[in-house]
């Protein structure tokens, strides 16, 4: 629990000299507005597959992976690295697997979970196009029985490493709406392994899913097979992203993660100006005159006038 208490603690002191080295006075609009959430979430894909490079991984490994796009990025960046993809969603599936398979990626019509067998998945539509729906399975009796639910086959990663993937070092990528618990559930011999150096893990901070692990309990639930949460993003939001690395190989990712949370201060509105030194003196100018006695205004403006305030050299 610590752990995660410890890397939301080393965003939240990123974010603070954000704001107080760079004097970013909007920086509660950029995170009210969700755009430094989106970007702090780009930084950390783009950190996980600079890991993936770092430790040199020879497998790659997607489940919950709707168009395949993580499989596909690290296929281009490490062309001989053995790359599967698991999309529970049949009409998902049919949809992708020819453009996919196209990239040199596994793609395989499975839920990961806790067993092999079939499951109920939940559709909830966005649209009128059947392939883009969003699905979670149904491991909740309390969901509502209006929603649509088709059968989905599943299996465990435990059973896909005995059978199908190699055990080589890997990289985990999960983004598997409201089943993380399920999913670790059907992996702990995997994990136990030390075969799977890094993984990429949706999760929240509070309990949105009952069947899910929330952040502080999957951070526990990793440490027992030696995992370490090296970073997250989407501060100020109650879902994010983490990475967690084998115990064993955590020195060898400092660097790059040290850079990622450089990188965060970094982000920047695009149509928000930067704050001019000119700008700013301004409205310290105006902060002062407002607390200052009236005796007190000349002296204000010659010493503001010195300092390049055009107005105070004109009331000077």
């Amino acid at each position: 629990m610590h752990r995660f208490l410890e890397l939301s603690n080393r965003l939240e002191n990123q974010l603070e000299v954000c704001k107080q080295e760079n004097w970013r006075p909007l920086l509660v609009t950029e995170l009210k507005s969700g755009y430094f959430i989106e970007e702090s979430a780009v930084l950390l894909e783009n950190l996980f597959y600079k890991l993936c490079l770092e430790l040199s991984v020879l497998q790659f490994v997607e489940c919950g992976a709707h168009d395949a796009y993580a499989s596909q990025k690290i296929k281009k960046l490490l062309p001989g690295i053995h790359a599967v993809a698991y999309e529970a969603n049949p009409f998902v599936f049919a949809n992708f697997q020819k453009q996919i398979e196209s990239s040199n990626v596994k793609y395989i019509n499975s839920a990961i979970s806790n067993k092999v067998g079939t499951l109920s998945l939940v559709l909830k539509p966005k649209d009128t196009k059947s392939w883009s729906s969003e699905g979670f399975l149904e491991l909740d009796s309390d969901l509502d029985p209006k929603l649509k639910r088709i059968k989905v086959l599943t299996t465990t990663l435990d059973i896909e490493f005995s059978k199908f993937l190699q055990k080589v070092s890997s990289a985990i990528w999960i983004d598997v709406e409201g089943s993380n618990k399920v999913l670790v559930q059907g992996s702990e011999e995997s994990l136990g392994a030390a075969f799977i150096d890094l993984i990429f893990i949706e999760t929240q901070l509070d309990r949105v899913w009952k069947t899910e692990f929330t952040a502080e309990e999957l951070c526990s639930k990793m440490d027992e097979f030696g995992y370490v949460p090296i970073a997250r993003d989407c501060p100020g939001h109650w879902g994010c992203n983490v990475i967690f690395v084998r115990k064993a190989r955590v020195y060898e990712c400092d660097f790059l993660v040290d850079s990622y949370f450089d990188q965060l201060g970094t982000i920047r509105l695009p149509f928000f100006p930067r704050i001019q030194l000119r700008t700013r003196l301004g409205q310290i100018k105006r902060a002062l005159l407002r607390k200052l006695p009236k005796s007190l205004e000349g002296r204000a403006h010659k010493l503001f006038a010195i300092l390049g305030s055009k107005s105070s050299s004109d009331n000077s």
